[in-house]
């Protein structure tokens, strides 16, 4: 079987730590395919880009020299990126080992679906009340 590549894109403005066990796991992910990971750093002052270099030297880094904001970062990953399938994923992020191939068995099995986003924990095991909204209308929003 033919796994194809997930480009998992993460916006980052001064959130070492939570950036680095992000990464982190994602790397234990039980995901056979290839993982493209791209961080885009709004000129973060934290030394965000230094450990990025040193700690993950695979990941491709964006370094802006302005905050340009969460949505022009995510195009720029989105730009970079070459998978099949895009993640967008909040640097204070802990995935579970299954959730990537989860998520991409799910789509690859369904083709009408054009999108998808997992459930939402927070750490003490309980769903996270900003993801118990319903179908997105204008009302919801």
């Amino acid at each position: 079987m033919n796994f194809p590549i997930v480009s998992i894109i993460i916006v980052n403005f001064n959130v070492k730590e939570f950036l680095i066990q992000c990464i982190d796991s994602i790397h234990q992910s039980d995901f056979f395919g290839n993982i493209e990971i791209i961080v885009i750093d709004n000129h973060s002052f934290d030394g965000s880009q230094k450990i990025l270099k040193k700690r993950f030297p695979n990941i491709k880094l964006i370094e802006n020299q302005e905050n340009i904001g969460f949505g022009s970062a995510v195009n720029q990953g989105t730009e970079l990126a070459s998978g099949e399938y895009l993640f967008v994923l909040n640097p204070d992020t802990i995935i579970q080992e299954d959730t990537i191939s989860v998520l991409v068995n799910y789509l690859m099995n369904h083709p009408d679906v054009g999108m998808v986003g997992p459930k939402i924990i927070n750490s003490d095991g309980k769903l996270q009340p900003a993801c118990k909204r319903s179908f997105p209308t204008l009302k919801v929003a």
